[in-house]
């Protein structure tokens, strides 16, 4: 086996892992409405997506770890811990207390205060983060347009927005407070429709 078909097989393996235990919140009754239970993102496209906006703040900030990241409907906290890789100081909202539990059990290491229960639609502190990312949390059109207008308002300057499967994918091109980062070309990242915005002023 090659390194690209190995790459490829535990990248599969993950999905299996994540399918199988994302059915506990299910199970324990606190299914959020509206809300995902699985998201089918690659870890190996996170990370490589993650470790190119690391790069932006070269020569703004000394060190990865001094960039707050947010993942929005973290459920297990697996993208918190691909951000932590890279080097972020990762957290994550979460509305299921029985998936915050579970991603609590599998990440021992994780400080209690990295997973956060909240509600992502009327979360207070968006403008403490430097990244804010998701991967469309909201399978219901209306709600998810409102999280991502509300996210967008509530967020900082200077903060990037790592949006994954965007409601309206062209809701910013005219907003003048947010700048398009272009993403360099040949990452499999591509396939889940990203995004990159930067902020660059209140109004």
């Amino acid at each position: 086996m090659n390194r690209p078909e190995l790459i490829r097989m535990l990248d599969d393996l993950f999905h299996d892992i994540t399918w199988s235990v994302t059915d506990v919140h299910k199970r324990a009754g606190d299914v959020v409405e509206g809300g995902y239970p699985y998201i089918a993102a690659s870890p190996i496209d996170q990370y490589n997506l993650f470790k190119y906006v690391s790069t932006l703040f070269r020569g703004r900030k000394l060190y990865t770890k001094d960039i707050k990241f947010l993942d929005c409907g973290c459920g297990l906290g697996l993208s918190m811990q691909i951000a932590r890789k890279v080097g972020f100081d990762a957290y994550g909202l979460e509305y299921s207390p029985s998936m915050i539990k579970l991603g609590r059990s599998l990440s021992p290491y994780f400080y209690s205060r990295s997973f956060i229960k909240a509600d992502i639609t009327t979360y207070k502190d968006y403008d403490k983060y430097d990244v804010i990312y998701y991967f469309r949390p909201l399978s219901d059109p209306k709600k998810q347009d409102e999280f991502e207008k509300y996210l967008e308002n509530e967020c900082k300057v200077g903060a990037y927005l790592i949006c994954l499967y965007k409601q309206d994918k062209f809701s910013l091109s005219k907003d003048k407070r947010f700048k398009l980062i272009k993403i360099p070309r040949g990452g499999d990242w591509r396939r889940w429709s990203p995004q990159i915005w930067k902020k660059i002023k209140h109004s």
